[in-house]
């Protein structure tokens, strides 16, 4: 079992445990986070739900992930700085 915090755009921070295996969507439906809305249920085709990292708290893209990134059409523009 793990934290994460979910941050809310006003700032407003949650700290919530999650479970090996459990998505983020999950838990933060599970724990009522604010702004989660889920309407989908996790099928990736409402877009209500959105992650953002901290570009601090990622490593640089390795060759396979680079590959792996192309292939999908990964959008550098879906990551803030």
């Amino acid at each position: 079992m793990g934290q994460i915090t979910f941050i809310e755009h006003n700032g407003a921070a949650h700290v919530v445990e999650i479970a090996a295996g459990q998505t983020l969507m999950q838990t933060a439906v599970d724990n009522g986070i604010p702004g989660i809305d889920a309407d989908c249920g996790g099928a990736c085709a409402c877009g209500t739900c959105h992650v953002i990292v901290d570009h601090d708290r990622i490593q640089a893209t390795g060759n396979n992930e680079t590959t792996v990134l192309t292939e999908v059409s990964y959008e550098p523009a879906e990551f803030t700085d």
